[in-house]
């Protein structure tokens, strides 16, 4: 993280219908590590670790 500028991503939200499908988060993940030269942080509570990991592999490096 030296250097960069960290951000968290919270994919999780309590109502189903109302969350981003993991594309979206990995596409934001890649924008906001090239545009703002930033190091991604990929939150998660019970249960979503999967999801989190599947994020956080999309997004790569900076993940």
């Amino acid at each position: 993280f030296r250097n960069r500028r960290v951000i968290g991503l919270n994919p999780s939200g309590s109502w189903p219908a109302k969350r981003w499908p993991d594309e979206k988060f990995i596409e934001l993940g890649h924008r906001l590590s090239d545009r703002l030269n930033a190091s991604l942080v990929v939150l998660w509570g019970p249960g979503e670790k999967k999801t989190a990991q599947r994020i956080a592999a999309g997004i790569g490096e900076h993940a």
